[in-house]
Formats: C-alpha cells, structure tokens, sequence
C-alpha cells in the first residue's frame, strides 16, 4: 500500500502501525478501554514542516473503514449508526501518538 495523508488500519492493543511507526492511542481525556480492538479506522498523517516525505510523531483518527469508503453516507444504514470512536458524544481517542520515538 503506497502511504499517503490518510492510512487505513486496523487497531491492535491499542496501536496501529503507520510506515515505520507504532502510534499509541492518547489516553489524554480518557483511559483506553479496548473497545476499538479489531476495528478497522483512517487516520489522518500530517506532514512535518520543512521535512519533504516525512510526517508528524502523531497521527489523528479520522473515522471508521466503512464511513469512509461510503460517499454517499445518507443512504448507509451503518454510517447513520455512528462512529465506533464517538463515546457519549466526544472522541476520546481522537489522537494517537509515537510509541518509537
């Protein structure tokens, strides 16, 4: 899979590798609770300033696999059903941060 601004994985202990890098979720605002194992999300990848080709020690989860597959999202039954991550109302695991830094 050829890396570009967005990747598409899947979490695993907590953790998706992205390129070279395990990124951890940030338990910031709350402690991780393993509800998001097995789940497939897009994570967003900023790239670092100044450095062409290289990205940010953090990465930000954008959404599910499925919602972001669907353009058309009005007519997903599943995409009306709400986002794994959203947890009453917020996203807790929102961003996720270097663990080989």
């Amino acid at each position: 899979m050829r890396e570009t601004n967005f990747a598409v994985r899947t979490v695993r202990q907590g953790a998706v590798r992205i390129g070279k890098r395990l990124f951890k979720v940030s338990e910031q605002h709350m402690k991780y609770d393993g509800r998001l194992e097995g789940l497939r999300f897009v994570f967003g990848r900023y790239p670092k300033i100044g450095s062409p080709g290289e990205y940010a020690l953090f990465v930000c989860l954008w959404g599910t696999e499925h919602y972001g597959k669907h353009l058309n999202k009005e007519t997903c039954e599943e995409c009306k059903s709400g986002d794994a991550s959203v947890i009453d109302g917020s996203l807790p695991w929102l961003w996720w941060r270097s663990a080989n830094v």
